[in-house]
């Protein structure tokens, strides 16, 4: 049961995606962190168009959960990831939320990417 729902804000002109994420723990192997285990690779402190500190997907492995599930893709920008927000944070401290998360079993995201044009 993978729940996601991309709405259209037309303010800013972007799409906002939110969903929640089951890992599916294989047994036996040692996982690294959340972004990895669902297929993605996340990373903070990056300017956004509007000048202010964001987190940015920079990675996402075909096939995985990040991929087939939630359709995110890279350049897409995570607005929060298990109710923190990642609006503003440094490299570090988004780094620190995803590590925390390690234990969950899944985990929410809101994610924006701008709107596609026509």
């Amino acid at each position: 049961q993978h729940p996601v729902s991309w709405t259209p804000s037309i303010e800013t002109n972007r799409l906002i995606g939110h969903m929640i994420l089951n890992k599916r723990q294989r047994n036996g192997t040692n996982q690294k962190d959340s972004g990895s285990i669902l297929g993605l690779k996340v990373v903070g402190g990056k300017m956004t168009e509007f000048g202010k500190l964001g987190a940015f997907i920079t990675k996402v492995k075909k096939g995985s959960i990040a991929d087939t599930v939630g359709h995110l893709r890279a350049g897409d920008e995570v607005l929060s990831w298990n109710g923190s927000s990642l609006q503003g944070a440094t490299f570090e401290e988004v780094y620190f939320i995803i590590s925390e998360s390690k234990p969950e079993p899944q985990v929410e995201l809101v994610v924006s990417r701008p709107m596609p044009m026509g």
